[in-house]
């Protein structure tokens, strides 16, 4: 697919690795849809706790596991897994390094390499970490949800199911959403074992647990309640994992109307000078013409 390449003519690794990443991060403008800039920083977490978080800069992220120790950042003259690239513009880039393998990410298999976004998991061997952000998203209080005349107009924000039988659909968050044992519930559904609530409130996204004790994971934390962000990823269950987005405005097309009213467009005016040179040019062929006739029928004395 690359043409970096010796002069022996085999494809060189190195310039391999690298193309790989600038077509990986000019493809990621095309994915790079709905979601605000990314946050300061990011870490690996640990779900039970039993190895401290390895933060994660921007830039490039060289980093090693050890079994029973977990991840950490490579030391001079060691080998790495796997590299973790930040770019603020174009996302996180996760890809494996030569001579390893069985990294899993939401349980695939990474090959080379893939975008991988706050929320994912990373499985290697035996141990499984988070990929989240530094800044929590817990949220101490929760505004009440606004009542029907008092709900914001559109665009509202969106709710974007990423595995199980929802995968890929999208879900206004206007008002709100209900989480159910199913996935995300129909506008108007409500169950008695619902299991979560997503709404719009004071210009921000909310999400609340309906039970007391229930936790669900936003990002690496588990959380009764939070505040959201474009980009933030919620796992209910291993099937019920959605992204949240930040829907685009659609132009208004009463604008372009309005001022075609109030300036009415006037006849175009007769194109004199453009008529002008068309004559010109006629009248110069016709003498072009003659000249050669003449000279075909007299011939140059």
């Amino acid at each position: 697919m690359f043409s970096g390449r010796l002069n022996t003519g085999v494809p060189s690794a190195g310039c391999l690795y690298a193309q790989a990443y600038s077509a990986a991060f000019d493809m990621a403008e095309l994915w790079r849809v709905n979601t605000s800039s990314l946050p300061a920083s990011f870490l690996l977490r640990d779900p039970h706790g039993a190895h401290p978080d390895v933060p994660l800069h921007a830039g490039r992220n060289r980093l090693r596991h050890e079994a029973g120790k977990g991840w950490r950042h490579v030391a001079d003259g060691e080998a790495p897994v796997i590299d973790i690239q930040i770019d603020a513009i174009r996302g996180l880039w996760l890809s494996v390094c030569e001579g390893n393998g069985g990294l899993h990410v939401n349980g695939r298999l990474v090959r080379r390499l893939m975008r991988v976004c706050p929320g994912d998991s990373l499985y290697y061997g035996q141990s499984e970490v988070w990929l989240g952000c530094l800044e929590s998203r817990h949220a101490h209080t929760l505004p009440a949800l606004p009542e029907e005349g008092r709900r914001q107009p559109l665009p509202a924000p969106l709710l974007r199911g990423l595995c199980g039988s929802q995968h890929g659909q999208a879900f206004t968050l206007l008002p709100s959403r209900r989480i159910g044992t199913e996935g995300v519930l129909p506008e108007s559904g409500r169950q008695a074992a619902d299991i979560a609530e997503i709404y719009q409130a004071e210009g921000a996204v909310w999400l609340r647990m309906c039970n007391a004790g229930q936790l669900c994971r936003v990002n690496a934390e588990m959380l009764s309640q939070a505040r959201l962000e474009p980009g933030d990823q919620i796992v209910f269950a291993p099937s019920q994992r959605y992204l949240v987005e930040a829907s685009v405005p659609a132009p208004l097309e009463s604008e372009p109307q309005e001022q075609a009213a109030a300036s009415p467009v006037s006849p175009p005016e007769p194109p004199v000078e453009s008529a002008r040179s068309a004559l010109w040019l006629v009248l110069a062929a016709l003498g072009m013409a003659a000249l050669l006739a003449g000279l075909l029928l007299f011939g140059v004395r």
